[in-house]
């Protein structure tokens, strides 16, 4: 049985995209697909006028690299690394960047969330909300144009999950695509764009009520 069928899409640079729908409807799969951490077993999707669907899995990673930022409902921070470990690890690995400019920019993003004083610490020393800021600035670290979220808000309470779509909305307010996958009907209609999935196709593609990220206030 294929996890999605017959999806037809088109995001434009710069749209706050939402995607709901039941669990097993094809939510993470369109995610990583789109993301390209996965790869369609038919059809054809194009980036930024590239074929993904011919690409190797090399040019997967180096398109990843360039292209995306990656906020996950666990974090998914390198448990023994510190707060600045994590956020300049996408640097090295696209390597490019001197020890000074890694530095700087992991500093600045951490800045950016609220923690530079948090930068010497462990994840464990780190409340959830702490750790998804340091989640997002990792996932800024290498100006992606697109930034993918699976769930980002799901762990955290009410207030720090304002906290984290406000953060969210700034980002986008940059002109970066936000693609952004949740459960709460609160946070899809604080998007400008919401797509309901369903048994794996796409029942609804519509604009938000409220069109404000920020409307989770």
């Amino acid at each position: 049985m294929n996890a999605l069928i017959d999806i037809a899409l088109r995001v434009e640079q710069g749209e706050a995209v939402a995607i709901m729908g039941p669990s097993g409807s094809g939510k993470s799969t369109l995610l990583n697909i789109l993301g390209c951490l996965d790869v369609p077993s038919s059809g054809t999707y194009m980036l930024d006028n590239t074929d993904v669907s011919s690409l190797s899995m090399s040019q997967l990673a180096a398109l990843r690299g360039q292209i995306f930022g990656f906020v996950f409902q666990n974090f998914n921070l390198l448990a023994r690394a510190t707060a600045f470990e994590n956020v300049e690890l996408p640097l090295i690995y696209a390597g490019g960047w001197s020890r000074a400019a890694r530095r700087d920019r992991a500093m600045q993003l951490l800045e950016l969330v609220g923690l530079i004083h948090r930068a010497s610490h462990l994840p464990s020393q780190l409340s959830g909300g702490e750790q998804q800021r340091v989640a997002i600035a990792r996932a800024l670290a290498n100006k992606p144009k697109i930034v993918m979220a699976d769930e980002p808000t799901g762990a955290l309470d009410t207030a720090v999950s304002r906290t984290i779509l406000n953060m969210l909305h700034d980002i986008n307010e940059t002109g970066v695509t936000l693609l952004l996958v949740t459960h709460d009907p609160a946070v899809a209609s604080s998007m400008r764009r919401i797509l309901t999935l369903k048994d794996g196709r796409i029942i609804s593609d519509a604009s938000s009520t409220s069109g404000q990220l920020d409307a989770a206030q």
